[in-house]
């Protein structure tokens, strides 16, 4: 999983910039300068490159939830590896999307998925019906989200 390029593509679908993101950062009392931040959007095969870590990525997704829903009254839950699934839960969770808003989103790229396969990814692992995100459909995701998200500035 290419944490940078996740970040990247989540902060350009909702049209963040760099003292958006740092203020996302702050609300979970993770704070990053600017520089930072600049550095973890950049190409990799920049010379200012640096490589986001899970918990940077992590700790986004946090403070994304906490801008758009509200803080948490318990935020230390038990930790879980931060998966595809994961980070889709997250922002399900963040942007109070529902299935149908999913399928929506994955049809502006040209997916087509039913519901049902959109509630199996929210499946705990080992569930029957669960089933792993792949890269490609997360990518596919952001990249609808932006589309999505640029319709609704039209």
């Amino acid at each position: 999983m290419r944490t940078n390029k996740i970040l990247q593509k989540i902060t350009n679908a909702l049209y963040f910039n760099v003292n958006d993101i740092a203020h996302i950062y702050e609300l979970e009392e993770f704070p990053k300068d600017k520089d930072e931040i600049r550095a973890l959007l950049q190409d990799e095969h920049s010379k200012k490159f640096k490589e986001a870590s899970y918990e940077d990525l992590g700790v986004f997704l946090d403070g994304l939830v906490s801008k758009k829903r509200g803080k948490l009254d318990n935020p230390h839950q038990e930790e879980q590896a931060l998966s595809n699934n994961l980070i889709l839960k997250k922002l399900r969770v963040a942007l109070n999307l529902k299935t149908h808003e999913m399928v929506m989103i994955l049809a502006l790229v040209d997916i087509d998925i039913k519901i049902s396969q959109i509630n199996a990814l929210f499946r705990k692992e080992g569930h029957k019906n669960y089933r792993p995100c792949s890269d490609k459909l997360l990518f596919d995701f952001l990249d609808g989200l932006e589309e999505f998200n640029y319709q609704g500035e039209e």
